[in-house]
């Protein structure tokens, strides 16, 4: 459901409201007393969350297309049902699913203040009903559930791609990654093993297996640390494209870079799993600032 007008039933005097946002596109905007945040049909793409007193903890590139048949830069946007280049020639990266426009299920407000948006993605192909779950409170929930609607089982590779916002990337500290073994995904076919902490000084694109637990980014100008939790996740992806990498994105303004880090839920390449045939799989990142 895209149209405007029928979207209206959805709104919440006071707390939700639904209108069109950049270019065009449907979003839903929460403003209650714990947080502000926007999440939009097209992908199914959280795009703001922000605590009532905190700074934004989403990032959002300025130079971002808002375009029906293209992806939002910055968010959270959702990988699915495969993460990185498609095995086919022709499909697009990251999969099919940031690109769908979505329909909105349901918007609810609990009583502790926190909002509730679902979304909702039928595909044909690979059969299968794909939901979004985000809850915009004191933290932000992000939920990403799939059913096989279909006869035969298909593999799953997905990732809800978070950027965070933070002061400057070079002066962040990401801890509760030692030990883990991964993929240097620059200086391919590198293994790496993850430092404690983890600090960034170059483009950066690790993809740590087999890793389940949660991660803090200490952002030492903002004097605030971001705790990121997961569930359903066997794999956690931390990325910033430095200058060079910046610079050829069209949609990345060649001078935000040290403005956000990527730390993402994710069950990509090697944890990638098979769905089978009336199987659901529920895979979300849990972040909040401590």
């Amino acid at each position: 459901m895209t149209d405007l007008a029928a979207l209206q039933r959805f709104a919440i005097p006071g707390s939700i409201t639904i209108d069109a946002g950049c270019g065009g596109l449907p979003r839903v905007s929460i403003a209650t007393p714990t947080c502000r945040g926007e999440v939009y049909l097209h992908g199914a793409h959280v795009t703001a969350w922000q605590p009532t007193g905190q700074a934004p903890v989403i990032w959002m590139g300025s130079q971002s297309w808002f375009a029906a048949g293209k992806p939002i830069r910055g968010g959270i946007p959702v990988c699915w049902p495969w993460f990185g280049p498609a095995a086919e020639a022709g499909q697009p990266a990251h999969g099919l699913a940031r690109l769908a426009d979505w329909d909105l299920s349901s918007v609810t407000v609990d009583a502790d203040g926190t909002a509730i948006v679902v979304l909702r993605l039928a595909l044909p192909a690979p059969a299968s009903d794909v939901r979004l779950t985000a809850r915009f409170g004191r933290r932000l929930e992000v939920e990403l559930a799939a059913i096989n609607t279909g006869s035969a089982a298909f593999t799953v590779g997905e990732a809800l791609h978070t950027y965070l916002a933070v002061a400057d990337v070079r002066r962040v500290a990401v801890r509760g990654l030692g030990g883990a073994a991964g993929a240097d995904r620059v200086a391919q076919p590198f293994a790496i093993t993850g430092a404690e902490p983890l600090t960034i000084a170059a483009e950066t694109d690790l993809l740590f297996e087999g890793h389940t637990g949660e991660v803090v980014v200490d952002d030492a100008v903002l004097h605030r640390q971001l705790r990121v939790a997961k569930r359903g996740s066997r794999s956690t992806v931390v990325w910033n494209p430095w200058i060079a990498k910046a610079a050829r994105m069209p949609d990345f303004g060649d001078h935000e870079w040290p403005g956000m880090l990527c730390v993402e839920a994710a069950n990509a390449l090697a944890n990638a799993y098979e769905l089978a045939p009336g199987a659901t799989h529920r895979m979300a990142t849990v972040i909040e600032v401590l």
